[in-house]
């Protein structure tokens, strides 16, 4: 076979391989400050059933002189994702997105008609999860725990169980353990301290949430 045909040869078996789908190359893309393989944002898109949105905020405060201020500007989500949805997305991406630079989690909490739960599925630039917490500014304020004061419990707390951080909004925290605390009543106890609404807005007792974290090795705190 001559050289001319043998390349035309090749190219139509390649293009008859591709059998007319779309292909995507492997590259990486740069959207509001963060950079992600161009596959991966495709995958997250199809598996949310929903486009990327920018923001120039996901979390604001006052500053003394009463302006809000963005407390972090750069990033992506995807709104409104059903809760079954988003957790399966956060627990296939989240460790292969930490190590391209960006941290996946979930904010927002919110409910439909029907009580059906829902996430923002969120992508930000940050150096670990202690910085997630401290951008969202997470606190307890009605219960006089500041935003600096979570961000030193939870990585107190984090030398005791390793936990991955799921949910960061302004005033809830959901998290993965790793493995259980080798005094388990002592750590559920410090829960309950910390963020007394555990009990009186969730567990009906400490017997009742000390179950559940044997059973899901997740916690969660929430100062409403």
């Amino acid at each position: 076979m001559k050289p001319l045909n043998l390349i035309l040869a090749i190219f139509i078996l390649f293009s008859c391989r591709n059998n007319g789908q779309k292909t995507y190359k492997d590259t990486s893309i740069k959207i509001n400050g963060i950079e992600i393989e161009s596959r991966f944002l495709q995958e997250i898109e199809k598996e949310a059933q929903k486009d990327y949105l920018t923001f120039t905020k996901i979390n604001w405060r006052y500053e003394e002189e009463k302006e809000l201020i963005d407390t972090i500007n750069n990033g992506i989500y995807f709104p409104f994702v059903k809760e079954n949805r988003a957790k399966k997305i956060f627990n296939k991406y989240h460790k292969v997105l930490i190590e391209n630079g960006i941290y996946l989690f979930l904010k927002n909490l919110d409910f439909d008609d029907k009580l059906n739960s829902y996430y923002d599925v969120t992508l930000i630039s940050a150096a670990n999860m202690f910085d997630v917490i401290k951008l969202m500014n997470t606190n307890g304020l009605n219960y006089d725990v500041t935003n600096e004061q979570v961000v030193e419990q939870m990585k107190v707390w984090d030398n005791l169980v390793k936990f991955k951080l799921v949910v960061a909004d302004e005033d809830r925290i959901e998290a993965k353990m790793t493995s259980l605390p080798t005094d388990l009543d002592s750590f559920v106890n410090e829960i309950y301290n910390f963020c007394p609404d555990v009990i009186e807005q969730g567990y009906s007792d400490i017997d009742e949430m000390k179950a559940d974290y044997l059973k899901n090795k997740y916690f969660w705190l929430w100062w409403d």
